[in-house]
């Protein structure tokens, strides 16, 4: 298979992982980027994205043209990380904020000591 249409299916594939993670259905993608549902129906199924209609995707779907063009997130963050990342910086609480990285950072002191038990048991 070539990289060019590779590329093409992996477009597709993002553009539908991307919607489904918001929740949202093909007929609300098309309202909010001004489409025929058929018309963005296409996109996730044959038909290449517009770059007018990628302009307009990338906020809805909240994420970076090169992932919803089939490129992977140049960062190693997947569609839901990037997602998680975006409501972190947006909480207007500090102290959700302050919240989230406690739970974060207790989170990672229990995997490192469940690590470190495998360690000594084997």
């Amino acid at each position: 298979m070539s990289e060019i249409r590779r590329r093409e299916e992996l477009s597709r594939e993002h553009l539908r992982k991307a919607r489904e993670l918001l929740g949202l259905t093909q007929e609300e993608v098309a309202e909010l980027i001004h489409v025929q549902e058929g018309t963005y129906g296409a996109y996730e199924r044959r038909t290449l994205v517009t770059s007018d209609a990628l302009i307009r995707l990338r906020p809805v779907l909240r994420q970076t043209t090169d992932y919803l063009l089939g490129f992977e997130d140049p960062c190693g963050l997947s569609p839901e990380e990037r997602l998680l990342l975006e409501r972190f910086r947006g909480a207007r609480f500090k102290d959700l904020q302050d919240n989230i990285l406690e739970y974060a950072r207790l989170h990672e002191e229990v995997a490192r000591g469940r690590q470190a038990s495998g360690r000594r048991e084997g």
